[in-house]
């Protein structure tokens, strides 16, 4: 409808009309232009909103297993302190109430487990190079820094555990290995794996 009007305009050499209608479509390509940038900006805000819930609930949840990571730490990493020290004399021999709390951390050490550090999100978008996306500086700088320290800490500890030796599969004659509930909120399976040592023979 409007082609046929500028056509007649033009016939009727009404120039001015002509213009009015140039004007129109002019503007109105515009507008939709504008309407269909801001919609593209609005759905990539959108989108950056959704991306920086999901890694914000990554780091709560990675918090939080991070805790039952500590919490394995202190579990079986400090009783070896106990049993070096008690090996090279410089503290009480092994109590008997001590010996299962100290077997089971010599049968832990055979495995390191990863941190659960739930980045995936993160990762994902410095890895696909699209942080350049996000607008804040100090929020580009932070996200590679630490997958940076991520990926460090991935590598030192898949290296780590080619390193380590089960003493348990190593001595069967003395560390006998079975398994026992575990209720603690940081379990998966309901259990964990338990071990009696012959310290009379080790030590």
């Amino acid at each position: 409808m409007l082609l046929r009007r500028i056509t007649k305009h033009v016939r009727n050499q009404n120039w001015f009309a002509v213009g009015l209608d140039f004007a129109i479509v002019v503007v109105g390509v515009f507008i939709g232009i504008q309407v269909a940038n801001w919609n593209g900006d609005r759905l990539e805000a959108r989108k950056r909103i959704d991306q920086l819930s999901q890694m914000h609930a990554e780091v709560l949840l990675g918090e939080r297993m991070s805790a039952g990571y500590t919490n394995y730490l202190k579990k079986y990493a400090l009783p070896l302190f106990d049993l070096r020290k008690s090996i090279f004399g410089f503290s009480e021999p092994i109590r008997p109430e001590d010996e299962t709390k100290i077997c089971e951390s010599i049968l832990a050490s055979a495995s390191i487990p990863l941190p659960s550090f739930l980045l995936v999100t993160l990762i994902d978008i410095v890895s696909s190079g699209r942080l350049e996306e996000f607008p804040d500086p100090d929020f580009r700088a932070n996200a590679q820094l630490v997958v940076g320290r991520h990926k460090s800490i991935v590598e030192l500890i898949e290296t780590e555990r080619g390193r380590l030796i089960n003493l348990a599969y190593e001595f069967p004659e003395l560390i006998s290995v079975g398994l026992k509930p575990d209720t603690s909120e940081y379990d998966t399976d309901g259990v964990d794996p338990t071990a009696k040592c012959d310290f009379d023979s080790m030590i």
